[in-house]
């Protein structure tokens, strides 16, 4: 269950940590939330996680060309709660950790309910292709869809939340 789209237009550039770059950044991020707001339930990332990433363990993101679009693939997961949904992803992040990645591996990820859950944030690329993640947009559906189907409303939300980054990034 691992699809790649391309993304419609010019990525976001991002430079070694200038101010310009961080503006760009925080500009493009704002962008897709707002946008995905509008239209998807969102859960920042503060409402599920403290974690602050090791930015020794992460790399700064390059213009963003593509979405590479995963499933949990560990387990059976139709959790809907909010305070479920929230400790899966608190689980995803430790075993992310474990792994040696900085935090999680994906900028978004979609639960049962279709809510979009902020991730890693786009300053920094994903963790989720190996030796394939400059330019590339993590996004997770929660639950192993070589045992059970996405849910009808992740699908829905997959669509939006693609479309959205094409237009935004």
């Amino acid at each position: 269950f691992l699809q790649t789209l391309m993304l419609g237009g010019v990525g976001m550039v991002v430079g070694a940590g200038s101010a310009e770059a961080r503006s760009d950044i925080a500009f493009s991020t704002r962008l897709v939330w707002n946008a995905a707001s509008r239209q998807l339930v969102t859960r920042r990332r503060l409402t599920w996680t403290r974690y602050v990433p090791e930015l020794s363990r992460v790399h700064a993101a390059t213009p963003y060309d593509c979405v590479t679009i995963h499933h949990q693939g560990s387990r059976i997961n139709k959790n809907y709660l909010y305070t479920d949904v929230a400790r899966d992803l608190r689980n995803v992040l430790v075993a992310h950790l474990e792994e040696g990645y900085g935090d999680i591996a994906y900028h978004f990820i979609v639960d049962q309910a279709g809510a979009v859950w902020e991730g890693r944030s786009l300053a920094y690329q994903g963790a989720h292709v190996s030796g394939k993640n400059p330019g590339n947009v993590g996004i997770m559906l929660l639950g192993n869809y070589e045992k059970q189907k996405p849910a009808p409303a992740q699908l829905r939300t997959l669509s939006v939340l693609s479309r959205t980054l094409c237009q935004c990034l």
